[in-house]
């Protein structure tokens, strides 16, 4: 039997550095340049 396992954890790109965006300290940053995406509550 074939076990298949999918991850709900998604890697979200940074539109100016192409760096990884995460989620730290209650906000979505980028790792590299440390942009700020927009969101609903602006």
């Amino acid at each position: 039997m074939a076990i298949h396992q999918n991850t709900a954890a998604e890697t979200y790109r940074c539109p100016d550095c192409q760096g990884e965006i995460e989620f730290a300290d209650r906000a979505w940053r980028c790792t590299d340049c440390r942009y700020v995406p927009r969101h609903s509550a602006d």
